[in-house]
């Protein structure tokens, strides 16, 4: 597999970092996260839709401008 050319990387790196925030910030628990996961298929122009993989955790985040995220646990 080939590695990820390094503005790629860099943005998936920024991409955990602020979902896992976002996360972390509604209460939610995320010490270690792992990766996120754009949903593409129910993303929209302006409201992004992430699995977000935490240590023993997995969480559907939805990412709505100048609101709260919808955050739910998956199983």
């Amino acid at each position: 597999m080939p590695l990820a050319p390094p503005a790629i990387a860099e943005d998936q790196s920024a991409t955990l970092g602020i979902v896992a925030a976002q996360v972390r910030s509604q209460g939610f628990a995320c010490d270690n996260p792992v990766s996120t996961e754009k949903v593409e298929g129910e993303s929209m122009p302006d409201q992004a839709v992430y699995i977000l993989t935490c240590e023993g955790l997995k969480y559907h985040v939805r990412l709505i401008p100048d609101e709260a995220a919808q955050i739910s646990v998956l199983e």
